[in-house]
């Protein structure tokens, strides 16, 4: 499928960046330590005067631990915020016994349904030239693949943000030592369990949608149960899911993650 296609080139397309993000942001990390370190020993140059050399080790101390805390990070990237990424899925997956996301079978899903509703309607003779039939017939098969279009959607836009997410990780975390640009690492932070915890719902639900579809499927195809009530309460039914995949992951991931803040700004200010 087209949409399989696009889904593993831009995969891999972002499985090159990870190499070259490393670089960069260890260059930067490099350059915003050392003027971390530069504006550091401004603040100790003047509170020595006042407290003494040996006042200030255990900012110095703190200082240092703090970079290297950061540089860590970094150096074992691939350890730690892939595993995050891809372990929340991976648990809803245990929950379901299903942990992939395939925003074209989604889509296929809504074309089969789709497809099948403009069949049932010209057998049943909806698309005639009585107005009110043919409308329910052709709204109901466009509303059906509009919903899970938009579904599809979701599930593509977040698998694209994980995606990112991975590829150029080090190169936000390289802003961390310096503290007037600490906040966008610790934003990359924030963002990055707000995305997992999104992936982690979404393959709950979709879990969830794959069943609704298959059960709607099944009473599509049986030519004594199709009406006009049926369609549009599949149609009905599709848009709530649509509207429930777009809101209710991202509702949440931003109410769990609300107020969490890693402190990298506050630590280094603090000497």
């Amino acid at each position: 499928m087209a949409l399989d296609s696009l889904l593993t080139t831009f995969e891999q397309a972002t499985d090159g960046w990870l190499s070259a993000s490393f670089d960069a942001g260890m260059a930067l990390f490099q350059r915003l330590a050392a003027i971390e370190i530069a504006v550091f020993g401004i603040v100790v140059a003047l509170k020595a005067r006042s407290a003494g050399a040996a006042a200030i080790l255990p900012e110095l101390s703190w200082k240092l631990f703090l970079i290297g805390l950061v540089l860590s990070g970094i150096l074992i990237y691939p350890l730690w915020l892939p595993v995050l990424l891809q372990g929340l899925p991976g648990l809803a997956g245990e929950i379901t016994g299903d942990a992939t996301i395939n925003p074209a079978e989604v889509v296929a899903r809504g074309s089969a349904l789709s497809i099948l509703v403009l069949g049932r309607a010209v057998v049943s003779g909806w698309l005639s030239f009585s107005l009110v039939p043919s409308a329910i017939g052709v709204i109901g098969a466009l509303g059906l693949f509009l919903a899970f279009f938009a579904m599809g959607a979701i599930l593509f836009k977040t698998l694209i943000e994980s995606w990112m997410i991975l590829a150029i990780g080090p190169l936000w975390l390289g802003f961390a030592p310096f503290r007037l640009t600490a906040p966008i690492a610790d934003n990359f932070l924030t963002y990055s369990f707000q995305v997992g915890i999104k992936l982690f719902l979404l393959v709950l639900m979709n879990g969830a949608v794959q069943g609704i579809a298959t059960s709607w499927y099944h009473q599509l195809s049986d030519p004594q149960a199709i009406n006009f009530q049926l369609v549009l309460e599949v149609v009905a039914g599709a848009g709530l899911l649509a509207v429930s995949l777009w809101t209710v992951p991202t509702r949440m991931a931003e109410v769990l993650t609300r107020g969490l803040d890693f402190g990298l700004k506050r630590a280094l200010s603090e000497a």
